[in-house]
């Protein structure tokens, strides 16, 4: 597998950045066409911080084993995906 197929490209897409911690890393969450850099100290406390500013819920998250990247090798985040609910 390629490197380029490990990881997704968010250079082009809109970014909004949520600070926070100080200490703490930078998560992308990626909901439709817009990437939230939320600055945490885990994926779970940055999903709830999307949810009290009425993003999406906590459960409606799904990490995943690729990285958001903006530069290679410079500026790659951890990402979770949105998975909006069914309908019936």
């Amino acid at each position: 597998m390629r490197e380029e197929d490990k990881n997704m490209n968010i250079k082009d897409m809109k970014k909004k950045m949520i600070n926070g911690p100080e200490d703490g890393s930078i998560y992308a969450l990626i909901k439709n066409d817009l990437v939230y850099l939320v600055t945490a100290h885990s994926g779970v406390e940055a999903m709830h911080r999307l949810e009290k500013m009425n993003v999406a819920p906590s459960d409606r998250w799904l990490p995943s084993n690729k990285k958001a990247v903006l530069i290679p090798g410079l500026w790659e985040y951890e990402m979770f995906q949105y998975v909006p609910p069914r309908r019936v």
